[in-house]
């Protein structure tokens, strides 16, 4: 899947409920050039995806 808008970076959201686990993904994301989003559980991962529909990838150890 390729975003719309190819200048804009494509959105990832990290899923992962240890925060020093979520800040390393975080920072792997932002250095590969996407922007990153963040969620700490299910829940919350689903109520990201539910209120946004640019998220491209979605990374979890779920």
């Amino acid at each position: 899947m390729t975003p719309d808008h190819p200048c804009i970076p494509a959105v990832v959201l990290v899923v992962e409920d240890e925060m020093m686990l979520r800040m390393r993904a975080i920072d792997i994301v932002e250095a590969a050039g996407y922007m990153p989003l963040e969620a700490m559980d299910a829940a919350g991962a689903v109520a990201v995806l539910k209120s946004r529909s640019d998220v491209v990838l979605m990374c979890t150890d779920i």
